[in-house]
């Protein structure tokens, strides 16, 4: 539960909220051979440049909610012995952000 949605969230607050241009939010759900992928990609301002347009009260702001799932997926992972796996990527230039989520599908079915 929960698990795309923080994404999408960051993705507008973080990357598109700042950017002077009309921004996009591309969420693509699908399937590979490895299981169920999910991969949620903005032309925002990248992490790099949000991170500098931070105001001092943000900075004293301590975020925890993508260490929370990430948190998460370890204890999921340990337990059902799986490997969820989220990939944070910038894309060239300060272009925007990707995020992989690597669902892997076992017996037929996601873990």
């Amino acid at each position: 539960p929960m698990l795309i949605q923080p994404y999408i969230e960051n993705a507008v607050w973080h990357g598109l909220r700042y950017k002077e241009s009309k921004g996009n939010l591309d969420v693509h759900i699908g399937k590979d051979a490895t299981g169920l992928k999910v991969e949620i990609t903005d032309n925002g301002i990248g992490r790099k440049k949000s991170t500098e347009l931070k105001t001092e009260n943000q900075k004293k702001h301590n975020s925890t909610g993508l260490k929370n799932i990430q948190d998460r997926l370890n204890i999921l992972n340990t337990i059902y012995k799986t490997n969820y796996l989220v990939q944070i990527e910038d894309l060239p230039s300060d272009s925007g952000t990707r995020v992989t989520i690597s669902l892997p599908i076992q017996n037929g079915k996601a873990s």
